[in-house]
């Protein structure tokens, strides 16, 4: 973000504009030159140099946004749950976390974020590569899957990318192989649209940020995994029971909430055990600013991961 300064009484900035720099490496160069005054991606080895420098100033604020990988439940074998599982106990999260976040972020405990109505904390698997051996012997694949997997990212997302190759690399050790395909979003989502009527001639693995459009789990469970959902259900998961009990759910938020819990954690069990979808992580937001911008603490709200409200900010 750049900002053109006021001198006004609020001292709030008059105009405030919005670059779209893709690469955090770039945007990190970009801060240090003054060509941008807030950063919102930066490598993880640039923080601690940013915090070091009194010439800046860093925010670290617990985000509902999260990052989940989603798998295609209509391609062979990951039509069987079983391999599913097996590639849920085959991640290890705690280093996902601690690797490719930095350990910017929270193990996930299922698709709701943590810090939202809707979560719960026993929604975690267990990285076992043992019980993920046998549930892929019991699918009827003791020596490894016969094909290899794709699994695709955002292009120019670090975080994204090395998730994926602590992934592959875990994967292996159970014998399934994993080919990454960076893309653009544009081609990600172009790819990944063409599921539901072809789903073998796309992706196997996904991953992908969601953040809620309001802040109730049904924008999680509705979105990502309603059968009537065709454009986010890009796992191509159909369960008319789990489709019910979300929609009950909602339905209670207001007169029963109490009810409405009850059902969430129902719908959100049979997502654990499905596996149409494994949570990553839970994110932390970063922002760093020049230190002569203020405030910066309060122009960030934990539903709008990617926006600065910058009429919060206070200009020195």
């Amino acid at each position: 973000m750049e900002i053109a300064w006021r001198s006004s009484i609020d001292k709030a900035p008059d105009v405030f504009i919005i670059k779209i720099i893709k690469d955090a490496a770039t945007q990190s160069r970009m801060l240090r030159a003054g060509e941008i005054h807030i950063a919102q991606y930066v490598p993880i080895e640039d923080l601690e140099l940013f915090e070091r420098d009194p010439n800046y100033v860093v925010v670290r604020k617990p985000s509902f946004q999260n990052l989940l990988m989603l798998i295609n439940t209509k391609k062979p074998p990951l039509n069987d749950t079983r391999v599913r599982r097996a590639i849920a106990h085959a991640i290890p999260y705690e280093d996902i976390v601690k690797l490719a976040r930095g350990g910017l972020a929270r193990v996930a405990s299922g698709p709701i974020p943590y810090g939202l109505w809707g979560h719960f904390g026993n929604l975690t698997y267990t990285y076992d590569l043992e019980l993920a051996k046998r549930l892929l012997a019991e699918a009827g694949y003791p020596d490894g899957i016969p094909r290899t997997l794709t699994l695709v990212y955002t292009a120019g997302d670090i975080y994204e990318a090395r998730a994926a190759e602590i992934i592959k690399a875990s994967l292996a050790k159970i014998g399934i192989n994993v080919e990454i395909k960076p893309m653009s979003w544009e081609e990600q989502w172009a790819l990944a649209q063409k599921g539901w009527e072809t789903p073998e001639e796309v992706q196997d693995l996904f991953i992908f940020y969601w953040w809620p459009d309001v802040l109730s789990p049904v924008t999680y469970l509705y979105n990502m995994f309603h059968s009537k959902s065709k454009a986010f259900n890009l796992c191509y998961y159909e369960n008319q029971t789990f489709d019910a009990i979300i929609t009950e759910a909602y339905s209670l938020e207001g007169s029963n909430p109490a009810k409405a819990l009850e059902l969430y954690y129902k719908a959100q069990y049979i997502i654990y055990m499905d596996v149409p979808a494994i949570p990553l992580w839970d994110m932390i937001d970063i922002r760093i600013a020049t230190a002569r911008i203020k405030n910066l603490d309060e122009a960030i709200n934990p539903c709008y991961p990617t926006v600065i409200f910058a009429q919060r900010l206070i200009i020195e």
